[in-house]
């Protein structure tokens, strides 16, 4: 997962994936947002586009989606990616400075 929005995603897989020949542009298809190993948020998307990238001298192929939005599962999606956003917005980094008192 690359990037996640209230109305798409993108994604991507190594460039010899042997997944990447279950995945066509202009198809829908499910996406699975796993939170456990046996627990997952099931959304369908709509892959609008693909294009090539090199990240870390790795070969990958990136796809961004539009988020179907008709399915049960929507209203969950959409509070998880609201979370995020509020998350992003207060969260701060931690630098290791805190400091334990003792009374």
């Amino acid at each position: 997962l690359v990037d996640v929005s209230l109305e798409g995603l993108s994604f991507q897989l190594p460039a010899e994936s042997k997944n990447l020949k279950w995945i066509e542009v202009k198809k829908e298809m499910s996406f699975r947002f796993y939170f456990s190993p046996d627990s997952y948020l099931h959304i369908r998307v709509n892959i609008l586009h693909s294009n090539q990238t090199i990240e870390n001298k790795q070969h990958h192929i990136r796809f961004g989606c539009k988020i179907l939005t008709d399915t049960k599962s929507y209203e969950a999606f959409r509070l998880f990616v609201l979370f995020l956003t509020k998350y992003l917005e207060s969260s701060t980094q931690d630098n290791g400075g805190l400091n334990i008192s003792y009374f």
